[in-house]
């Protein structure tokens, strides 16, 4: 989840890549990546080093502001704070559980899409950078949706993932069976009621 580090290490202590561009392994991600050294932030390119015609994203633009200016504020919610160093580092965190949510059977594939399924809050900026980062496609859920509507969307976007407030569980948990595709489910902790036994805390 948010919290969790992007970085890797092999069992003999060698470091491996760890930017979800470069593990998605395929096109300019793989070709650029691959020469970027591993950190304890998402592996990423010299700006100097991109063809920007052809490698332009929004999480290249968000990650450079974050580099100029980490400790300012990013995001407000009421008395909440999310400074942009804090926010790249957490949406390295969901890129990297998005990433790993796949299988052998199923990897993570380049633009899959994640369903955010949230009322306005700074996880769903999160969210859509950390897809950013990932290769992978946010897709708007209108929390006013019935039931049909969602899984009518989830299933139609084929959503491997949903990142939904808690107070939507409740909904949720009636119509999961309809949208099998969806492999991972990431709770946001909105004081509505525990994490539900089939979903990942967002905070984790």
């Amino acid at each position: 989840g948010a919290e969790r580090s992007s970085a890797a290490d092999e069992p003999d202590g060698e470091a491996v890549p760890t930017s979800p561009r470069a593990r998605l392994g395929r096109g300019y991600v793989a070709e650029r990546s691959a020469a970027a050294p591993p950190t304890n932030r998402m592996a990423r390119p010299s700006r100097r080093r991109r063809d920007i015609a052809n490698m332009w994203n929004f999480a290249d633009v968000w990650e450079a502001v974050a580099d100029t200016i980490p400790d300012a504020p990013a995001q407000r919610q009421g008395d909440r704070v999310v400074t942009w160093g804090e926010m790249d580092r957490r949406a390295d965190g969901i890129a990297r559980t998005l990433l790993d949510s796949g299988t052998d059977e199923a990897p993570t594939q380049e633009q899959d899409k994640v369903a955010l399924y949230v009322h306005n809050c700074p996880e769903y900026l999160e969210t859509v950078f950390a897809c950013f980062k990932a290769g992978l496609v946010p897709v708007n859920t209108n929390y006013r949706y019935a039931d049909d509507e969602l899984t009518y969307l989830w299933d139609n976007a084929d959503a491997v993932a949903v990142v939904f407030h808690g107070t939507f569980a409740e909904r949720i948990e009636g119509i999961r069976d309809q949208v099998p595709g969806v492999r991972l489910w990431l709770w946001v902790d909105d004081g509505s009621g525990p994490c539900p036994p089939w979903a990942m805390p967002y905070e984790e």
